[in-house]
């Protein structure tokens, strides 16, 4: 008897297969903690600097090491500041700087380094980067380590990958308070009192209080 596969079935095995392929493409991003929104977002392009050295695995081996980024940051076609080793990231427009401390990795996708949340500390300058608490990298492409073959014979050579990636950066949620005004007796502004007064502003611990004064 032949094999029948109904329209819906067919739909599903689309769908799956869709939202696989997307999975793969995107990767979930290390979201920020509690506590903390979005201050702003700053693009980078520069190049990953590699250096190649004896592994640290293997003193009779050699490997590419990550040296330091270098990279101007971004924002609405404007340089705004610079991103260099520490992880540091700089503004051009005051003092201000903050380096950050990786927590987490996520793949960034075939021949991309990979998505990360530092945690972040900030100078005591006042600035941009003031108060910063933690950093998110996305949407990285390429900055890899370089393919050619590192060896005895080219320690110490020096490689600069291009790369670019989008820096998210993250303070804490500001708490606003807005003071309430009530009457003396309790009630709340603009209610009726009961009886007939005529009401006069004082000032207690701090705090507006509405008195009256009876006749």
């Amino acid at each position: 008897m032949p094999l029948r596969i109904s329209p819906l079935s067919s739909l599903l095995c689309i769908s799956f297969v869709a939202i696989a392929a997307e999975s793969a493409r995107a990767p979930e991003p290390p979201w920020s903690a509690a506590g903390e929104e979005l201050a702003f977002v700053l693009s980078a392009r520069g190049v990953q600097i590699y250096t190649c050295k004896v592994s640290a695995s293997d003193p009779y081996s050699h490997a590419w090491s990550l040296v330091a980024p270098e990279a101007t940051l971004v924002e609405g076609g404007a340089v705004v500041g610079r991103h260099y080793a520490g992880p540091t990231w700089a503004s051009d427009s005051d003092t201000s700087s903050v380096k950050g401390a990786v927590r987490e990795r996520h793949d960034g996708g075939a021949g991309n380094i990979p998505w990360l949340l530092l945690a972040a500390t900030s100078t005591s300058t006042p600035g941009r980067f003031a108060n910063v608490t933690s950093i998110q990298r996305l949407a990285t492409q390429g900055g890899v380590e370089p393919a050619e073959a590192c060896v005895a014979s080219t320690a110490g050579k020096e490689m600069r990958v291009p790369y670019t990636a989008d820096y998210h950066f993250y303070k804490r949620k500001r708490v606003s308070w807005k003071p309430r005004l009530r009457l003396a007796s309790g009630q709340p502004f603009g209610k009726r009192l009961s009886t007939p007064s005529r009401p006069t502003w004082s000032s207690a611990k701090s705090a507006f209080a509405l008195t009256t004064a009876f006749a």
